[in-house]
């Protein structure tokens, strides 16, 4: 590691760190810190998660509900809906 001209400025932090001797402590320390962190988070048994959703309703006159339900009209709804005429 003597010619270290080449290296841009990346190389040269990383080669900074692999010739410290504190990056072992800091790895053990992240991975301290780490560990605090998952010990000192509060869980819940049954959390409240909110999921957004969206009833999308499509007119169709005169139609009966088995025109509807063979999924056709979603599929075109869904192409219009994405741009895709």
């Amino acid at each position: 590691m003597k010619n270290q001209g080449h290296l841009g400025v990346s190389g040269r932090i990383a080669a900074l760190f692999q010739r410290a001797h504190i990056t072992p402590l800091l790895a053990m320390l992240a991975l301290l810190l780490g560990a605090f962190a998952v010990l000192v988070t509060p869980r819940e048994e049954e959390p409240q998660i909110n999921v957004t959703m969206a009833n999308v309703l499509i007119p169709f006159p005169g139609a009966s509900v088995a025109d509807g339900a063979d999924g056709g009209d979603s599929r075109r709804a869904s192409a219009f809906a994405n741009g895709r005429n």
